[in-house]
Parts: structure tokens; sequence; C-alpha cells
């Protein structure tokens, strides 16, 4: 899910590890001039840390999964749309 923000926002997902919730959290900014600039945050009832070296490559790969996955879901609804607009122009 994504929080828009003025200059930026987060996006965010939960997981469960080891029977516990985590939220992960990748924020970002417009005025950065690359992902390679973003920060990434696992956050658990115990606390929070910020993600370094390998642990924030595994889980930006994640978040790019994810906004890869809601880009095509976006595309194939607006096909949907589409079709469905155009077979009810042909009635």
């Amino acid at each position: 899910l994504t929080i828009s923000g003025m200059f930026g926002g987060f996006d965010y997902l939960v997981e469960e590890q080891c029977g516990k919730l985590v939220l992960y959290a990748e924020q970002s900014s417009r005025m950065d001039h690359s992902s390679d600039d973003y920060l990434y945050f696992e956050v658990t009832l115990d606390g929070n840390r910020l993600l370094q070296e390998d642990e924030r490559k595994v889980i930006a790969e994640r978040f790019r999964e994810l906004s890869k996955m809601a880009a095509k879901k976006h595309t194939m609804k607006l096909k949907e749309m589409r079709s469905n607009h155009e077979s009810s122009q042909r009635k």
C-alpha cells in the first residue's frame, strides 16, 4: 500500500515471520534522484530499525516485485474496462 506525500511518501507491506507480524516500510522522496536513495525500515512490536546492505537489497527487491504485480493488475483492469465499454457501445 502506498501513502503519498507532497514530496514522496511510504510504501509498506506486512508479513508474518516466526509467528510475529513485521511491517516493512519504504520511504521515498521526489527529491531523490533514484531508488538507491530510498530508506527501508523493519518495524515489530519490539522496535524498529533501518535496514542496511543485504537486508536492504532483499526488501527493496520485494517492493519492486509488488510494484510490478500492482502495475500488471492495473493494466488488466484497464483492458477489462475498455472491453466492457466497447461492447456496451456496440449494443
